[in-house]
């Protein structure tokens, strides 16, 4: 038996690709399924896009399952769910996937900030260098992900065959 655990945690799928997979309402231990809701749309009262019946979302990111991240500029979204193979630990740093969307969700909330930042009063230079740091990086966490989903795809890196 060939354990993909591993594999499925770094999996990322762009939703509406044919690619993923139905996320359940409910976990293994009867909990909701729960999306994760980053810092800015907790400030803020945005909705986040859940993909169960139930629409949960979660505050805290322990206690998230899964995680949804929309594109400004590709409009499309991607899908990260937490892989838990075990049922008395799962370290919240195996999750690679979810962790990636993560750390790609908060740094385009704080583009965002910025944005909203320059309309409303000029950026400061520090504030102007680190929009034009982070729109560099997001373009290049995105394209990564596309990578990492074709690479998935190619060599059947999150499935059993």
């Amino acid at each position: 038996f060939y354990d993909t655990s591993w594999e499925s945690r770094l999996s990322v799928f762009a939703l509406g690709n044919g690619d993923q997979f139905t996320i359940p309402d409910r976990q293994a231990d009867g909990s909701l399924t729960c999306a994760y809701r980053t810092p800015r749309e907790q400030r803020l009262g945005l909705r986040t896009l859940t993909l169960t019946r139930s629409g949960a979302t979660c505050t805290n990111v322990e206690d998230a399952d899964y995680i949804t991240y929309t594109s400004d500029r590709l409009h499309q979204t991607f899908v990260a769910v937490k892989v838990r193979s075990r049922t008395e630990y799962n370290l919240e740093e195996e999750q690679l996937g979810f962790e990636l969307l993560r750390q790609i969700s908060e740094r385009q909330d704080r583009v965002r900030d910025l944005e909203e930042t320059a309309r409303s009063r000029p950026l400061t230079p520090e504030e102007r260098d680190e929009l034009m740091r982070l729109r560099r990086r997001l373009d290049s966490d995105e394209s990564f992900l596309q990578t990492l989903i074709q690479l998935q795809r190619a060599y059947g890196i999150n499935s059993y065959l």
